[in-house]
C-alpha cells in the first residue's frame, strides 16, 4: 500500500503546535521575532504551540507561513496540520452533543429538514441494503442536510452509532484519512499507515460513517472507501459529494429537488395546498424565521410557488431567498429574480462559506473544472432549454470532436451541474434555471457572449429546416431575440422564415406573425428574397388565424418582392397564397389569376410537392366558389399523393378540408364516416387529432347526435391538466357544438355560458365563423333566444365570456346537469 502519512514528521498526528514550534525553531526564531515578523502577538505564537489554542483561523495560518518564508510544500503542509486540529477539536466537542453519549458524532441540526420525508425512507433503505451510497446533486440542494438525518437515525439502529466526517475543509487528498481517524477517535501509532490503522479500528466495528462533501478530494476518499468495505464487513459509507467517487459497490442516488408544483397549479396555489410542496413549505418556515410577521396567503401564495419554481426547488436558493424577507416581500423576490446572484446573499454566519451566498456554492463546484470544462460550461449558458450533444458541439465546442464534447458533457453530468435526459431515442441535456443563470454569467465575463449567441442562432439557422421547434422552442425564442436586439438580424430572419409553418404547427401561429412582423420591420430593405420568404411565411400564419384580409395584403406583398429577387420558388410559394386568400376574399379572377400563374411555374420544374400545394390551393378555391365537386376531387388527390409521399400531416389535411367538402355539399353522412375512419387510422399516432374532433362534434350536431358531441368532446377535454397551445383554437372551436346538444336537452344555463365564451374568442380572434360553426351556431342562438329572456342570456353570456379555458372545459364536459 503506498504511503499516505504526510511529511513534517506526522505533522496532523501530533498536532498544529507542535508541528509550528518545530518550524519556528528550525528557522531560528524565538517566539517574539516570528510574532513581530508575522505582525501577530508573542501570546498568539504560545497559545498556539502549547495547544491552549488549537485551530488558528486560515489568515493566520497564511501569515505564519510568510513569516517562516515556507515554499509551497510547507504551506501546505502547515495548513494540512491546522484543518487536522480543527477536525479534533469538532470530533472530541462533537461527541458531547450527541444523544447516546459517545456512541457516535452527528452535527446538531440547525434548523429542521422539510420537504425529504421520501428522501429519507430510500436513503435509509440503500443504506441497509448496500455497504456504499453515494448522495449526488448540484451545490445547495440539500446532501448534506439529509446524511446528517439519515446518520441521526442511523445511530440508534447500530451497536457502533454514525460518525459524520466534514471533508470541505481538507485543501489535501493526503489529510483524508487522517481526519476520518481524527473523527472517529482512531489512535495512530508512529510509522503507521492511518488507513492501516482505521482499518484495524473499525475490523469488527458496526458503524456508519459519513463522508461529507468528498467532491474536491475524490481519489482519497473513493481509496480509502475502498480499503474500508474490504477490511470491515460491518462499516456502512454514506458521501454526499457533487460527482461519484466512481468505485466499485457504490450505489448513486441523485438528490432530486424539493417538489414542487407544476405551472397551473403554481398559478392558483393556495394557502391550504401550499404545505403539498416541500420547497413551498421550505420557504414558508425559513420566512417565518426570519419574520415573525410573515404569512402565507392566497394572495401571496402564488408568488411564493413562482419563486421556488425559478430557484429549482434548490434548498439553499429558497432559504437564501426566504431570508430577504426581513426586507422585503415575496411578489417584490419574484420580480427580483433575474438578479438572483446580487439578492441571494443572506447566508449565516454559521454556514458554511460555500453556503453563505448562492454565487458562492456554484462557484465550489464551477473551480472543481478543468479550464476547458470551465469555457464549455460557461458556453452551454446560452442554451434556454434542452439541447443535443451535436447542438453542444457546434454551439460551444465546434473546434472539438464528438468524443471529446461528449466527455465534457460526462464531466458536468459528473458534476451535477448539467442534468441528462435518456429517455428518448436521443439523449437531450440541460441545465437546472439557477445553474443556467451561473453559467450565463460565467459567459457574460469571459466577453464570450456574443460569439457564442452568434453561433447559437447560426446553428438554428443552418438546421432551420430539419429544427424540430416542439424540442426547440425556447432556444429559438432566445435565438430570435439576441438577432432582434443587436445580433444578426438576417440570419435572425431567415430562421424565423424557415420554420414559419411550425408556428402553426404548435398552435403559436398568433406568436409566429408577430415575430415575422418586428423582422420585416428591422431587415433592410435590400434583401428582397429574405423579405419575399417573410412576407410568404406571415401570410401563411394569418391565413391559420382565419386573418384572411391581411393574409392576401402579406401575400401579395411576399409575391411582389419574389418577383424582384427573381426567385420562382418564393413566387410559386406566393402565388399559392395569393390565390387561397383571394378567394376567401370573394376575388375570384384574381384567384385564378395568381393559380394559373403558380401552375405555369410548376409545369416548367415539375415536382411531387408542387403538384400537392397545386392540389390544395385549386380545393381551396373551388371550394369557395361553391363549386363541391371540383374542391372534392382536388382534396382526395392531394390526400392520395401525401400518402405516398410519407406526409401524414397533409395527408389528414386533405381528408379534414375533404369532409368539410361533403358536410358543406349536403353529405354529411359521409364526412362523419371519413373523419370516423381516420380516428382509428394509424396515421393519427403521428400527429395532432384535435382539428378532426372538434369537426367530427360539428357535424355530429348537425346530425342532432347528441352521445356522438360529447364523445367526441370528453376525448378532446382532458379535465385538470394545462391546455397546449396547439389544442386551444380546436377546443373552442368545439365548445358550440356542445352547448347546442345541451340547449337542445334542456341545460340552458351552461348552453349560454359556453356561447358567451366561444363569442368572446371570436370576437378577440377578429374572425367570423366558419360554415359548420355558423350553422351550429344560428341553431344555438334560435333555442336560447326562444326559451330565456334576453337579459337571462346577455347575464349568462357575460358569465361565459369571463370563463379561462380550463373553466369552460370543466362546463362543457358537466354532461346532462341542467343548471
Amino acid at each position: 500500500m503506498a504511503s499516505d502519512a504526510v511529511q513534517l514528521n506526522d505533522a496532523p498526528a501530533a498536532g498544529f503546535g507542535a508541528a509550528l514550534k518545530r518550524l519556528r525553531r528550525a528557522a531560528g526564531l524565538s517566539q517574539e521575532a516570528l510574532a513581530e515578523r508575522a505582525g501577530i502577538s508573542t501570546q498568539a505564537i504560545s497559545a498556539l504551540e502549547s495547544g491552549l489554542r488549537k485551530s488558528p483561523y486560515p489568515k493566520t495560518v497564511a501569515m505564519l507561513a510568510a513569516a517562516l518564508g515556507l515554499d509551497q510544500a510547507g504551506r501546505g503542509d502547515l495548513e494540512a496540520a491546522a484543518a487536522h486540529s480543527k477536525a479534533v477539536r469538532a470530533a472530541h466537542r462533537g461527541r458531547f452533543d450527541l444523544q447516546g453519549g459517545t456512541n457516535g458524532y452527528v452535527p446538531p441540526a440547525l434548523t429542521s429538514l422539510v420537504g425529504r420525508e421520501l428522501e429519507l425512507t430510500e436513503i435509509l433503505a440503500g443504506v441497509e441494503r448496500g455497504r456504499l451510497v453515494t448522495l449526488t446533486g448540484p451545490g445547495g440542494i440539500g446532501k448534506t442536510s439529509v446524511a446528517v438525518e439519515v446518520a441521526r437515525a442511523m445511530t440508534q439502529r447500530l451497536d457502533d452509532g454514525a460518525w459524520f466526517c466534514d471533508l470541505s475543509g481538507v485543501a489535501d487528498g493526503r489529510l483524508v484519512p487522517g481526519t476520518i481517524a481524527a473523527v472517529r477517535g482512531v489512535a495512530v501509532r508512529p510509522q503507521q499507515h492511518t488507513t492501516t490503522a482505521i482499518c484495524a479500528a473499525l475490523r469488527t466495528s458496526t458503524t456508519l460513517l459519513v463522508l461529507d462533501n468528498c467532491e474536491h478530494v475524490l481519489d482519497a476518499a473513493g481509496a480509502l472507501a475502498t480499503e474500508l468495505l474490504h477490511a470491515c464487513p460491518g462499516v456502512a459509507i454514506l458521501a454526499t459529494s457533487r460527482r461519484r467517487l466512481g468505485i466499485s459497490l457504490e450505489t448513486l442516488y441523485a438528490m432530486p429537488p424539493l417538489s414542487l408544483p407544476d405551472e397551473r397549479t403554481a398559478a392558483h396555489l393556495t394557502k391550504e395546498r401550499a404545505q403539498e410542496f416541500g420547497a413551498v413549505s421550505l420557504f414558508v418556515q425559513r420566512a417565518t424565521a426570519a419574520n415573525s410577521a410573515f404569512a402565507l396567503t392566497d394572495q401571496i401564495a402564488p408568488d411564493v410557488a413562482r419563486i421556488c419554481r425559478r430557484l429549482d426547488g434548490i434548498a439553499l436558493a429558497i432559504e437564501l431567498a426566504a431570508a430577504r424577507i426581513r426586507v422585503t416581500s415575496a411578489p417584490e423576490i419574484a420580480r427580483h429574480l433575474d438578479r438572483r446572484f446580487r439578492i441571494l446573499r443572506d447566508g449565516k454566519r454559521d454556514a458554511a462559506p460555500r453556503h453563505r451566498t448562492l454565487e458562492a456554492a456554484f462557484d465550489w463546484s464551477y473551480e472543481l473544472l478543468g479550464e476547458r470544462e470551465q469555457a464549455f460550461f460557461g458556453a452551454l449558458g446560452i442554451f434556454a432549454d434542452t439541447f443535443t450533444l451535436e447542438a453542444a458541439l457546434d454551439v460551444c465546442s465546434p473546434g472539438a470532436d464528438e468524443l471529446e464534447a461528449l466527455e465534457m458533457l460526462a464531466a458536468l453530468v459528473d458534476a451535477s451541474l448539467v442534468v441528462a435526459d435518456t429517455q428518448g431515442h436521443t439523449t437531450r441535456y440541460r441545465l437546472l434555471e439557477t445553474t443556467r443563470a451561473y453559467a450565463l454569467q460565467r459567459l457574460e465575463r469571459s466577453g464570450r457572449h456574443d460569439l457564442i449567441a452568434g453561433r447559437h442562432l447560426e446553428h438554428f439557422r443552418r438546421l432551420a429546416d430539419e429544427t424540430d421547434l416542439s424540442s426547440d422552442l425556447e432556444d429559438v425564442r432566445a435565438a430570435l431575440r439576441w438577432a432582434l436586439a443587436g445580433g444578426d438580424v438576417c440570419a435572425g430572419a431567415e430562421v424565423a422564415a424557415r420554420i414559419g409553418v411550425q408556428w402553426e404547427k404548435l398552435g403559436l401561429a398568433a406568436e409566429g406573425a408577430d415575430r415575422m412582423e418586428a423582422f420585416l420591420a428591422a431587415v433592410p430593405s435590400g434583401e428582397a428574397l429574405l423579405l419575399a420568404r417573410l412576407w410568404a411565411a406571415l401570410s401563411f400564419l394569418f391565413g391559420n388565424e382565419l386573418r384572411y384580409a391581411p393574409a392576401l395584403a402579406a401575400a401579395r406583398h411576399a409575391v411582389a418582392y419574389a418577383r424582384a429577387a427573381g426567385d420562382e420558388t418564393v413566387l410559386f410559394n406566393a402565388l399559392r397564397s395569393c390565390a387561397i386568400f383571394s378567394a376567401w376574399e370573394g376575388c375570384y379572377d384574381d384567384a385564378e389569376a395568381a393559380l394559373a400563374e403558380a401552375e405555369a411555374i410548376a409545369l416548367e420544374r415539375p415536382s411531387p410537392v408542387r403538384r400537392l400545394q397545386l392540389f390544395f390551393a385549386r380545393g381551396h378555391v373551388s371550394k369557395r366558389r361553391l363549386d363541391y365537386r371540383a374542391a372534392a376531387a382536388a382534396f382526395m388527390e392531394a390526400r392520395e399523393l401525401a400518402r405516398s409521399l410519407g406526409d401524414p400531416y397533409r395527408e389528414v389535411n386533405a381528408t379534414i378540408h375533404l369532409a368539410e367538402v361533403e358536410h358543406e355539399g349536403g353529405e354529411t353522412d359521409s364526412a362523419i364516416a371519413r373523419l370516423r375512419e381516420l380516428c382509428t387510422d394509424r396515421v393519427l399516432e403521428r400527429i395532432d387529432h384535435e382539428a378532426v374532433l372538434a369537426n367530427l362534434a360539428g357535424y355530429l350536431a348537425a346530425r342532432d347526435d347528441a352521445a356522438g358531441v360529447r364523445a367526441a368532446a370528453r376525448e378532446l377535454f382532458t379535465p385538470g391538466t394545462p391546455v397546449a397551445a396547439s389544442e386551444v383554437k380546436f377546443m373552442n372551436v368545439a365548445f358550440e357544438h356542445v352547448a347546442l346538444v345541451d340547449a337542445q336537452h334542456g341545460a340552458l344555463q351552461r348552453a349560454a355560458r359556453l356561447l358567451g365564451y366561444s363569442t368572446a374568442w371570436y370576437r378577440d380572434l377578429g374572425s367570423p365563423r366558419q360554415f359548420t360553426e355558423a350553422r351550429t351556431h344560428e341553431r344555438l342562438m334560435a333555442i336560447l333566444r326562444e326559451r330565456l329572456t334576453a337579459s337571462e342570456l346577455e347575464a349568462l353570456m357575460a358569465e361565459g365570456a369571463a370563463f379561462t379555458i380550463e373553466r369552460a372545459v370543466q362546463e362543457g364536459l358537466a354532461g346532462d346537469d341542467r343548471r
